[in-house]
């Protein structure tokens, strides 16, 4: 089985899922459009998975612990970090830190279609953290340690940890550790990990290649071979759409609004690629000096692209709304979902009672 295509199917089934109940409620009051058959069989399956013994607490430890060992040989300090409950909260589980929901068009008259502003997103670029990919949270235990090395400390302390090449060979079998030679440690000028081998595999990636992890229970249900048939099943319903003359009946009522509010070239690509040209310029805007740098737009300058965001994002909500055309392409994602309920139901069924069963 490719595991790959399969873990793609469900995300297609979970992001329907998700913008279909965040971006397609009605300000007017009505109810928000449910969740798809088939989004609701996984729901209950992560729900399962993620009461099930503290599993993630457990394997995070596994982890630390030989990321602390592995670090330690490089030459560095590593205190292991403490596993993190993710549950979301009530704000988060309803996409709405703000009263507004994204795709709404309360929320369209204040953050345009939320590229340059969000809620939230003041607290999300204060956050005051090391500049190091992956880097450690503020609460993380190794921020004080990482600031006091020197820059060029600081980068070898980000390649010791997460690699130098990602595509580098996991090492197979007993956890191998690149530990700096005695020579290399007598030498005057030597700085811990300052020299990591051209394509070295970092702490991270050591330390979850070489762990026994099967213990996960997605790969557990993802490998079960009662429901390899399923998975198959799943990879194929991947691959189908909607009906396209559905698609273009919708844009074309969509259009026809926007039309009416002199918006035709804008919305000539379909709703889909609205707002495409406002993300593109956006991204060109924020790029820094380097191609990895990218600062977001504060300021004036943040609020200016906000109100040309507003100025297309309120006739567009308004015309989705108007047309219902979130709640129809809901309904016929949901029409395909339940096509695929019909005909995989005992196995579904199935599925979702192993699960539960060996979560309790």
């Amino acid at each position: 089985m490719n595991r790959s295509v399969t873990v793609t199917a469900l995300g297609v089934v979970a992001s329907a899922a998700l913008i279909f109940t965040t971006a397609c409620s009605s300000d007017s009051g009505a109810s928000k459009i449910q969740e798809g058959p088939l989004s609701a069989y996984f729901t209950q399956i992560d729900e399962a998975l993620s009461q099930s013994a503290n599993y993630g607490a457990a394997e995070n430890d596994a982890v630390e612990n030989a990321v602390a060992e592995c670090m330690t040989a490089e030459g560095f300090e590593y205190t292991p970090e403490k596993w993190v409950d993710g549950e979301p909260s009530d704000e988060d589980e309803d996409g709405d830190s703000a009263g507004q929901e994204w795709g709404s068009l309360e929320f369209a008259k204040t953050y345009g279609f939320g590229i340059a502003d969000w809620p939230g997103r003041d607290e999300a670029l204060d956050d005051t953290t090391i500049e190091l990919d992956d880097e450690p949270t503020a609460e993380s235990p190794n921020i004080a340690y990482v600031e006091q090395l020197s820059e060029s400390e600081q980068e070898a302390y980000a390649d010791a940890l997460y690699g130098t090449d990602t595509g580098a060979e996991l090492p197979g079998g007993d956890l191998e550790v690149l530990a700096p030679t005695v020579e290399e440690e007598e030498e005057e000028d030597f700085e811990p990990g300052a020299n990591p081998p051209a394509a070295h595999v970092g702490c991270y990636q050591q330390a979850q290649a070489a762990l026994d992890l099967d213990a996960d229970p997605y790969a557990e249900i993802y490998e079960d071979p009662a429901f390899q048939d399923l998975w198959d099943a799943l990879d194929e319903y991947s691959e189908n759409d909607i009906d396209p003359e559905v698609q273009a009946t919708l844009d074309a009522e969509w259009q026809e609004c926007m039309a009416g509010k002199g918006l035709t070239s804008e919305a000539a690509g379909g709703r889909e690629e609205l707002a495409s040209p406002l993300y593109d310029e956006y991204d060109q805007l924020a790029q820094g000096e380097n191609e990895d740098d990218y600062i977001d737009l504060t300021g004036d300058a943040a609020a200016e692209f906000t109100q040309r965001e507003i100025e297309l994002a309120v006739p567009d909500a308004e015309c989705a709304q108007s047309v219902r055309y979130d709640e129809r392409l809901a309904n016929a994602y949901n029409e395909l979902e339940q096509a695929f309920v019909d005909q995989h139901k005992a196995q579904l069924d199935a599925l979702v009672a192993g699960v539960q069963k060996s979560a309790q």
